[in-house]
């Protein structure tokens, strides 16, 4: 009978052994697979810290770009009105050099009509 026991409790105890052998298998795996999936999340995790400050950086760029631009068309708008000014300045001066002229021509032509005129006596 105590042999029978003894046969009986060693089976039971490989039983126990097997069992403990494939759990402690699940649970390597289950580590093995937590683990990679760590290392993916990480690796995803320091691709999307990349990928935001690449966003970030370009981000700036442009908006040192259309800073530049803008004061690109700043200096080009006030070169525009300076030189609308000008033009301005000049017509003026276009049309008071023509009233000038008109005068000029008329007192020039009343001139030659009294020189006439004085002649004619």
């Amino acid at each position: 009978e105590i042999e029978s026991q003894l046969s009986s409790s060693k089976k039971e105890n490989e039983t126990l052994r097997e069992n403990l052998l494939a759990l402690t298998e699940k649970s390597n795996i289950k580590e093995k697979t937590l683990s990679a999936a760590l290392a993916e999340l990480k690796a995803l995790s320091e691709k999307h810290f990349e990928a935001q400050e690449e966003l970030r950086n370009e981000r700036e760029r442009r908006q040192d770009e259309v800073s530049s631009l803008q004061f690109s068309i700043d200096d080009i708008s006030t070169e525009m009105l300076k030189m609308s000014h000008k033009t301005h300045d000049l017509e003026c001066e276009n049309h008071a050099l023509k009233l000038e002229l008109r005068k000029m021509r008329t007192v020039n032509e009343s001139s030659k009509s009294m020189r006439r005129a004085a002649r004619g006596f």
